[in-house]
């Protein structure tokens, strides 16, 4: 399973890269990366809600802003955002690992990375909608 997580880095680094104004920027997908394997992780999370009727929370409730909006991004950022971004930080930039990564695997043109960010949406969606018709 790692080997299918690196190849997918390996790819998106390696396109970023090829693109000249993004040669150093390719950093801020482990951002990107992030929202993605949240929305995955939310899913399953759902899931898990709707088949096993549990009934505790998803989010938590932080009251530290004077409003609504900012005390609801905040317990997503902190506890599904942020840790995939430290995750991806560890495994694929510190200590530049990355060098290793894009020497060990292969770049696809970006077709990995294409086809990760439209499973990740597309497997958000459809149980969401079916979940709805059901």
């Amino acid at each position: 399973m790692s080997n299918i997580y690196y190849m997918i880095w390996s790819d998106a680094i390696l396109t970023a890269q090829s693109k000249k104004k993004n040669s150093q920027e390719w950093k801020i997908l482990v951002c990107l990366f992030a929202v993605f394997q949240m929305l995955n992780l939310a899913i399953v999370i759902i899931l898990i809600k709707s088949f096993f009727d549990i009934r505790y929370p998803i989010t938590f409730k932080i009251d530290i802003f004077p409003g609504r909006i900012l005390n609801s991004l905040l317990p997503a950022l902190i506890f599904y955002i942020l840790p995939f971004v430290l995750i991806n930080y560890f495994l694929i930039v510190y200590k530049d690992r990355y060098k290793q990564i894009i020497v060990n695997y292969k770049s696809y043109n970006g077709k990995l990375v294409l086809g990760y960010i439209i499973f990740s949406i597309v497997s958000f969606f459809l149980p969401l909608l079916i979940m709805k018709f059901l």
